[in-house]
């Protein structure tokens, strides 16, 4: 008992001498964080389900009961200062906020709505409640030593490098709900509540980050997972039961780290992007570049694995090289695998080092003829095109293609029906980037939705339509929600979280997926502004 408590002793002195020094040495810095502006910037929880009215339209009798809820970043301190250090600048990037729950809960036909949100109650957000401190130094963007400075900082205070943040999706899994970000495991969240209730390892046979983003295969009911690390073994996949039980995890060998933010699933196959945004810790350590970087001039490659293969069996196909943060689908045609995803020339993150932030940015997402670029790898590139990849594995051969041109890229966060995930499917939506809005804050903005009839075949072209949110509204992800025992892909409905920055107040918005450019069946107004966020799902 005294070894214990002498334990205890030395392990506190220790923290609170760590606090110190990470409060000596790291100040704000007269220049301000630009993440957090406007309705980036977060809000506070709202407490108990607030009844809540819809405002303009009505919604739709056989519109399902059930709760529509989005996942974002909601720093619960805000570093609105950048951090300036003896070693350099932190910044707290958009990625980096705690998690917060906004959820909107109706009943059959829309009877009684009500509004909820949550911060997911991470080890890093209980720390913050109890100290009012900001817990975790930030770690994605800044100086290379400061980062590094950072890890060892944060690894000496509280075992882990990064904060948990569970800011980017939601997931339903053996009937139990879960938040999730790839930087740490999922957290389970009561749906009733929106309490957080602990965490899933499967039992300890999951060790690492998992994905924001698993595949559900409806008709195999089964869920494909992966997570990838900056240690090896970098990227494992798994198989979990339809009744939460990890059957099968295997480690792809690969010799490098990468950010894969999302991987595709058809009946038989995992599709793999393995994309030049690496993640290597001797580069960091060494001051020669950051963990996170995208290496222009390395090989882009996608692998197709049998879904219960191995390393040995993943078959890889040399790419254009790019990024792809979003895939839309995967499915089998005939004798061909095919893929559409988000590409584009260079990833939204990092922000490259010694670039002005807000410069690079606004030339990134400006439509650019290449030949008319002063940088084909600045100007332009950060506006993803809807892709096509076809392979071929009898004869070892890929065709990839655009399917969106210069006047129809600009599109982030696309959602399809799930019930057609790994299956060919003919209609994908999503949000299409607002260019000048977005350039004044440095951050993008969505003023509208699309919606895309795929190809047949390769040598069909795509057909778009849009849903315009009206000057200075924007959305968040158009989640596609289907209508009760419905047989046309697209017969439900769009919803999303809007944003009217003109009264500052947010809205549900709900419109006709079959009627898409038709205006909201129903807005239903809210008790305070939701934030610009990321991914969500409905819950029955």
């Amino acid at each position: 008992m005294e070894h214990l408590l002498h334990e205890s002793l030395f392990h506190t002195s220790r923290n609170k001498f760590l606090d110190v020094l990470v409060d000596a040495l790291y100040k704000p810095d007269k220049e301000r964080n630009i993440y957090y502006q406007e309705n980036f910037s977060p809000v506070e929880e709202v407490g108990s389900w607030t009844p809540v009215q819809v405002i303009d339209g009505e919604i739709p009798q056989d519109f399902p009961a059930g709760t529509y809820i989005r996942n974002g970043p909601n720093p619960y301190l805000l570093d609105e200062s950048i951090l300036i250090s003896p070693f350099g600048k932190l910044y707290c990037h958009w990625f980096e906020g705690d998690g917060m729950l906004h959820a909107t809960r109706f009943d059959q036909g829309g009877k009684f709505i009500t509004y909820k949100n949550k911060y997911v109650d991470t080890m890093a957000h209980k720390i913050e409640k109890n100290t009012k401190k900001t817990s975790f130094l930030r770690a994605v963007e800044g100086d290379s030593l400061a980062i590094s400075a950072s890890y060892l900082l944060n690894f000496l205070r509280f075992g882990k490098v990064n904060g948990p943040t569970c800011n980017t999706h939601v997931f339903k899994l053996a009937g139990k709900l879960y938040a999730v970000a790839e930087a740490d495991i999922p957290h389970e969240i009561d749906l009733s509540s929106l309490n957080t209730l602990g965490t899933l390892d499967f039992s300890g046979k999951w060790k690492g980050p998992f994905t924001s983003h698993s595949k559900f295969d409806l008709e195999k009911q089964e869920l494909v997972i992966f997570g990838f690390n900056a240690k090896s073994p970098y990227l494992q996949i798994g198989i979990v039961s339809k009744d939460g039980d990890l059957i099968q995890k295997t480690d792809l060998e690969l010799d490098r780290a990468c950010f894969i933010h999302e991987i595709s699933i058809t009946k038989n196959y995992t599709l793999i992007p393995d994309f030049p945004l690496t993640i290597n810790m001797n580069r960091l350590l060494k001051g020669s570049g950051r963990l996170v970087e995208f290496e222009n001039n390395s090989s882009s490659r996608i692998g197709v694995m049998p879904r219960y293969g191995d390393s040995k069996s993943v078959r890889w196909f040399e790419v254009e090289p790019g990024y792809s943060f979003h895939a839309v689908n995967a499915f089998e045609d005939s004798d061909e695998i095919v893929l559409h995803a988000l590409f584009s020339k260079i990833p939204f993150f990092p922000t490259p080092n010694g670039v002005d932030r807000r410069e690079w940015f606004a030339r990134g997402i400006t439509p650019t003829d290449p030949r008319n670029a002063r940088d084909p790898q600045v100007d332009g590139a950060l506006l993803a095109n809807l892709r096509e990849w076809r392979f071929n594995l009898d004869k070892g051969t890929v065709v990839e293609r655009n399917l969106t041109s210069l006047e129809t890229c600009g599109i982030e966060m696309p959602k399809i029906n799930k019930k057609f995930t790994g299956r060919k499917n003919q209609f994908a939506y999503a949000q299409v980037v607002d260019v000048e809005a977005s350039k004044v804050v440095g951050m993008p903005k969505y003023g509208k939705f699309m919606k895309v009839k795929l190809p047949e075949s390769c040598e069909d072209e795509i057909d778009v339509k849009y849903h315009d949110l009206g000057a200075n509204r924007y959305g968040s992800e158009p989640l596609f929600v289907a209508r009760p025992h419905s047989t046309d892909e697209d017969d439900g409905w769009i919803v999303s979280y809007v944003h009217d920055e003109e009264t500052n107040k947010s809205e549900v918005y709900i419109f006709d997926a079959q009627k898409f450019q038709d205006q909201a069946v129903a807005r239903i107004g809210l008790p305070q502004r939701v934030p610009y966020g990321f991914h969500s799902d409905f819950f029955f």
